[in-house]
Order: C-alpha cells, then structure tokens, then sequence
C-alpha cells in the first residue's frame, strides 16, 4: 500500500521551478521614480487626503439620514457648507494624487519572483480591493458632483458603504507596510537610497568597478642586492 501511495506521488506532475532570476523580456524599471521614498511621501498626502473625505462624508450622511435620537445643532449654519467644500475639495484632489501613487507602485505588479506564498497572495488581493474600490469612489463622486448618474444603482447608499471598504483596506494596507512606510519616509529625497528600489533582474542593478591599473609601468624598488644581480 505504501508502495503504491510513493509511486503515484512519483508519477504526479510536478509545476515547474520559478528561475531565481527574471527573462530578458521581464519589464524593467528605474527606481529613481518608483522608489520607497517617493511612495511614502504621497501615500501619506493619499491617506490624509482620504481620511478627511472619509469624516467629511459621515458627516454629510448623517445629516441625511439621522436617527431619531440624534439632534444635529443647527448652527453654526456654515458649518455644513464647510465640510462639504472640504469633502469635494479633497475628493477631486485625491483624483492627481491616486494616480500619482500608482505610478509610483505599478512596477510592484511586475516583482520577479511572482509572489509564491499564500501570505504574498493576499498582500497582494488587499491591495486589489483598495485601489478598486479607492477608484470606484472617486470616479462616480467625480460623476456626482457633474450630476451625471450613467448607472443605476443608488449612489448616496453605494458611496457610503464603499466608503467603509477603503477605510477598513486603507488601515490594513498601513499595518502591512508599516516597516516600508517607515523607511520611506526616513529615506531624504535627495539620497541615493530614495531610488534604489529598481523592479526587475538583478543584473540590472549598476557595479562599482575597479579603475583601470597600468601594467605597464614598472617601478625599480627592489633592493641593491637585486640590481647588483642584474
């Protein structure tokens, strides 16, 4: 029994090894504009960004819809003017900002080797489901603000709870990448390491090589005895 049992784990296919290092049509790309610098300097503009339309839109919903038990001031009277001007103002600044950040990680799509672990797969899922449901937000509040609706679901109830989707992938992605957040932001712009994180073969990365030594040159520091030998 045990014989038949190793014999057919011996005939099951096995995938192929992953080579240690990418193709040559593997793309690659320069970290100068994608390093951890960059990116955690406008990732911080994009979560700041978020988090004040995200308060800005609780605030709009519940005087939409308050409960009974809730009594809303109704002074001052520019205060909901405010925070409206506030979420639309930084919902459209959100819009540069996003595409700004994924340009600055879109080689990340493109690591060598594929992420093998279960772990990496879901990494990589939660930020699948931050930056769709990141885009659907601003694109129809985008819409909204236009008064266009070429959809036909409820925008006001939609908005809301896709907002509480990229709250929850937002603060799950910060606890994720803490380690990098942190030494992006401890990385000065300026500095060679703020690029170092290129995408691609290793063998792409730059060498130090050694300066050309002339062979030709011969210099008589041997002792008398030598030249007296000569």
């Amino acid at each position: 029994m045990t014989t038949n049992v190793r014999d057919a784990r011996a005939r099951r296919p096995r995938l192929p090894a992953v080579p240690a290092e990418a193709p040559r049509w593997w793309p690659r790309f320069d970290g100068r504009l994608h390093g951890e610098a960059i990116t955690a300097r406008v990732g911080r503009l994009v979560g700041i960004a978020f988090g004040l339309c995200f308060l800005t839109g609780l605030i709009s919903h519940v005087h939409q819809n308050a409960p009974t038990w809730l009594v809303i001031p109704a002074t001052p009277d520019w205060g909901y003017r405010l925070t409206q001007g506030v979420h639309v103002i930084t919902g459209l600044t959100l819009i540069p900002l996003l595409l700004l950040k994924l340009f600055s990680v879109y080689p990340r799509f493109w690591e060598w080797p594929p992420p093998a672990s279960i772990a990496r797969v879901l990494e990589k899922a939660t930020i699948g489901v931050l930056v769709a449901s990141a885009l659907f937000q601003l694109v129809t509040g985008f819409l909204n603000t236009l008064a266009w609706y070429p959809w036909h679901f409820g925008f006001v109830q939609t908005h809301y709870w896709v907002s509480w989707v990229v709250a929850g992938s937002i603060l799950l992605h910060i606890g994720i990448k803490l380690p990098a957040i942190r030494r992006g932001l401890a990385t000065p712009l300026e500095s060679r390491e703020a690029g170092s994180d290129e995408v691609g073969d290793a063998g792409d990365t730059p060498t130090d090589t050694a300066p050309d030594t002339p062979t030709d040159t011969l210099t008589d520091t041997a002792p008398d005895e030598v030249r007296g030998a000569r």
